[in-house]
């Protein structure tokens, strides 16, 4: 029962360009526990704020680095995805940022310079040293005409939004999926330019009969009951035909609040002692 009096989340949020904000959340399953890294873990993706293993691509990396991160030494680009509220955390650390730097070299987005700006050869993933100062991140220049890659007329851009690779969000195989912060699909609630999608509507049916333990309810019954209440607030129901009977253990206040409410909502309710 301590475990589940930790149910607050506290993070720092990016705040415009140079800011950050402190940000509460509240975990809403009864079973989560903020004492809980992976509770903790699985709430803060949700709010795009970490990646889930396996997430952290080559296209992440480069979605996620910032104008002002070229030209840092990769050790600074290396501790910004643990101290950056801009930058979502790592799940296993250097090994996966290593591999989506050495992927982003191998096909060209980036290259890794010493101090003179002479490209450093990176020919395996061993030999990209994250703590290392004097090894510096760039845009992979055009060797034709000098220019970094993003701003040479020449480079390959995106067929379908035009953007640059390190700022194009849309999914490798061409879904046309729009990333978020992480890099990864959204769920889809981000306007985007493109076709009209269809909005769907979706019948449910639940038929819920069980005796309930006052004193140690059914922790996944109140989940389900709470997330379609947040789902009426948030406007996301369209229709309620619904009929419930329930047995409250309590006195006669407390059977009149529910009736007072019910005729506030303009539901019929009806009243029995037993």
């Amino acid at each position: 029962m301590v475990k589940q009096c930790y149910k607050h989340i506290i993070y720092l949020a990016p705040k415009g360009d140079y800011e950050r904000s402190v940000e509460f959340l509240r975990l809403r399953k009864d079973t989560q526990s903020a004492l809980n890294g992976s509770d903790v873990w699985e709430e803060l993706r949700e709010y795009s704020k970490v990646f889930n293993p396996g997430e952290f691509t080559r296209k992440a990396l480069l979605h996620n680095l910032r104008d002002n991160d070229y030209g840092c030494p990769i050790s600074e680009i290396r501790d910004g995805f643990w101290s950056n509220p801009h930058k979502p955390l790592l799940p296993t650390g250097a090994a996966e940022l290593r591999d989506a730097i050495f992927d982003a070299i191998a096909m060209g987005d980036i290259e890794l310079v010493n101090p003179e700006g002479v490209v450093f050869p990176v020919h395996a993933r061993n030999d990209i040293n994250l703590a290392a100062d004097n090894i510096r991140i760039r845009r992979a220049t055009c060797p034709t005409c000098g220019i970094p890659s993003r701003d040479c007329e020449g480079h390959p851009s995106c067929a379908k939004c035009g953007q640059p690779p390190d700022d194009c969000t849309c999914e490798t195989e061409d879904t046309g999926e729009v990333g978020d912060s992480t890099g990864q699909p959204d769920d889809g609630s981000s306007q985007t330019a493109g076709p009209t999608v269809q909005v769907r509507h979706w019948q449910l049916t639940l038929n819920i009969n069980t005796a309930v333990n006052p004193d140690d309810p059914d922790a996944d019954l109140v989940h389900l009951l709470r997330e379609l209440s947040n789902r009426l607030e948030e406007g996301n129901i369209a229709h309620i035909n619904q009929t419930t009977q329930i047995t409250v253990t309590g006195e006669q206040e407390d059977a009149d609040a529910i009736e007072d409410l019910a005729k506030e909502a303009g539901t019929a309710v009806n009243v029995l002692q037993l």
